[in-house]
Formats: C-alpha cells, sequence, structure tokens
C-alpha cells in the first residue's frame, strides 16, 4: 500500500510504501526528482504539480508514466503496490525497440550499416543487431554503386549492447572507431564499394 503526505514545513511530498516498490516505480520516481531518506524510510521531493500528480496516482493505483522505462500499470494488493504490465521501454534519447540507426561511413569508398534496437536494457544503454540491405530498384549506377535501404526482419550476426553516449547534446551510438551510429532519417542511402 502507498500514501503520501505533504510536509508544509518544508514544502515538500512525502511517499511511503508499506513494502519495497518495484524498481519501475522506483525509476519513476527518480526522474521526477524523488530521493530516499534513509532514517525516515520514505521517498521526498519539494512539492511541484507534477510530483504531486506521481504521488496522487501512485497512492491510487493508477497507471504511472515514466519516459525511461515506458508506462507501468500499478494495481494495490494486500501486499501493496504490484507492477502489472509494462509498455514499451524508451531510452533517456527516445530510442525504442525496433528503432533502426545507421552510418554512412568509408574512405576511398563508401559504406552504409544499418542497426536495430532489439532490447532497451536502461536509459542509457540498449541492445542492436545489425540488418541487412536491400538496394533501391533502378538505383544501381556504372560505377558499381547503389541506393539502399535496411531491411529490419534480415538480422546479420549477434545482438550486441552498447552504450548511448551524449556529446555536446548530440547523442550516437559508438561501433568502432569508423562507425558511430544515429536514427536513421528513413531515407535510403548511397553507397560503392567492391567486396
Amino acid at each position: 500500500m502507498c500514501t503520501y503526505a505533504i510536509n508544509s514545513q518544508f514544502n515538500g511530498i512525502e511517499i511511503n510504501f508499506e513494502d519495497k516498490p518495484s524498481l519501475s516505480i522506483r525509476e519513476a520516481m527518480k526522474s521526477a526528482g524523488f530521493r530516499w531518506h534513509n532514517v525516515k524510510k520514505l521517498w521526498y521531493a519539494k512539492k511541484s504539480e507534477e510530483r504531486l500528480a506521481l504521488a496522487q496516482k501512485l497512492a491510487s493505483g493508477q497507471e504511472i508514466e515514466h519516459r525511461n522505462s515506458g508506462t507501468v500499470s500499478a494495481a494495490r494488493t494486500n501486499s501493496g503496490t504490484v507492477v502489472r504490465a509494462q509498455s514499451e521501454p524508451v531510452s533517456r534519447y527516445g530510442v525504442k525497440v525496433g528503432d533502426i540507426l545507421f552510418d554512412v561511413w568509408g574512405y576511398s569508398m563508401t559504406i552504409v550499416e544499418y542497426y536495430k534496437v532489439t532490447k532497451i536494457l536502461s536509459p542509457t544503454k540498449i541492445e542492436i543487431v545489425e540488418v541487412g540491405l536491400q538496394a533501391v530498384e533502378g538505383s544501381q549506377d556504372s560505377g558499381g554503386g547503389q541506393t539502399v535501404l535496411p531491411v529490419p526482419a534480415r538480422e546479420i550476426g549477434d545482438r550486441i549492447e552498447k552504450q548511448i553516449v551524449n556529446r555536446g547534446g548530440r547523442w550516437y551510438v559508438k561501433i568502432n572507431d569508423s562507425v558511430h551510429l544515429t536514427p536513421w532519417d528513413g531515407q535510403p542511402h548511397y553507397e560503392n564499394h567492391f567486396d
């Protein structure tokens, strides 16, 4: 069971759980600015409309939105608040399962690589797998180049875990020194290399 109270002395909100809340609920509270008070054994934060709404939803067993781990449906039982279902997780940067990431690189040739996101492991860590390419019909030129699109259903190799790196407000996923993946723009890309 979850209850909350307004602490007028500190202009704060305090949330109490009968049992330890689930990881998803704890993450939602942390991202909203709540912190654990080890002495009082409660969650607290400065009062705001967003935090009050979260406290009210937790106390009533309603669904809560958490951008890093999706929507959590909470239900109250005799043992307290439990997670019933969870929607599709999303990373801190908005990456979700099924998204395509890509890079175009090369020196004397142009190589296109596409990867599909297969799992969100944490707010900044994802599992990805390289996917195959398909030439756009009629795009092959006399120099051996062609315009290509990803084929998400055709996985190549093993799935790998990678960290999302944020540099100067822009994020990417580093595969190696040559390949830095960013979100695919939905457009075909030109490549010309010889196998």
